[in-house]
């Protein structure tokens, strides 16, 4: 390389050091938008006193909601023990991705069971 292709390569390399900053300044708050949109539609499908199901450990939980956390968790009464326990948006949707999984098993145990 000459010292023209050096000097090229130089300043292309300095600006795309430059633009990471920024780069990652765009993700981060595109991130941040996205997490809050969650947080407000969390809010507004599951107000205080409305049922709710939840994965702990291997089971479904089902109680009501107490309250809002922060971020994406939820105070709920666990309608079984009594209990109040913070639950978040990922313990709902994994509930809800097994009862869809259940539900799938057993429809598969009919149509087998009908052949």
């Amino acid at each position: 390389m000459n010292e023209t292709q050096v000097a090229i390569e130089r300043e292309r390399r300095q600006r795309q050091q430059d633009a990471r900053p920024a780069l990652l300044r765009a993700a981060y708050d595109e991130h941040q938008e996205a997490q809050l949109q969650l947080e407000q539609k969390l809010r507004r499908l599951y107000p205080p006193g409305s049922a709710v199901e939840w994965m702990r450990g291997e089971f479904i939980q089902s109680g009501a909601v107490v309250r809002h956390g922060y971020g994406t968790d939820l105070v709920v009464m666990n309608t079984r023990s009594g209990k109040s326990v913070k639950i978040t948006a990922g313990d709902i949707l994994r509930a809800a991705s097994q009862r869809r999984s259940d539900f799938r098993k057993s429809v598969d145990q009919v149509a087998e069971a009908r052949r």
